[in-house]
């Protein structure tokens, strides 16, 4: 598995999705071993990249009582927010975003903007 290191020993594997027929194993061992993995060749423009990482910033700086909308029948698959087990992560989520209207859901939870829509619906 082709590993990057980042100092300290930390290591993320690296999927290139040039050569994705042949990546299946790695991406395997990469959710199983570390559960992160790093996708290069993809072909998404830096720009769409940069203007998802600003509207998920954006979001993620919303009041907590904004946040705190974001939820799902299913329990855990709404706003995470950061606790003692997880001091490093807080998440959104959409639990199913192929399903019809979820995704408009998710943004009329967190009342996301149009310009805002339409870089996370790409």
């Amino acid at each position: 598995m082709v590993m990057q290191n980042k100092g300290m020993g930390a290591c993320i594997p690296v999927i290139d999705m040039k050569d994705f027929s042949r990546q299946s194993e790695k991406l395997m061992e990469a959710c199983r071993d570390c559960g992160c993995f790093r996708i290069v060749n993809h072909s998404i423009p830096e720009s769409l990249m940069m203007d998802m990482k600003a509207v998920s910033r954006l979001l993620l700086d919303l009041p907590l009582e904004v946040k705190l909308r974001n939820s799902h029948p299913v329990q855990g698959k709404g706003y995470t927010p950061l606790n003692k087990a997880t001091p490093v992560f807080e998440g959104l989520g959409c639990y199913d975003m192929a399903a019809p209207g979820a995704l408009d859901n998710f943004f009329d939870q967190l009342c996301v903007h149009p310009q805002q829509r339409s870089s996370l619906s790409l």
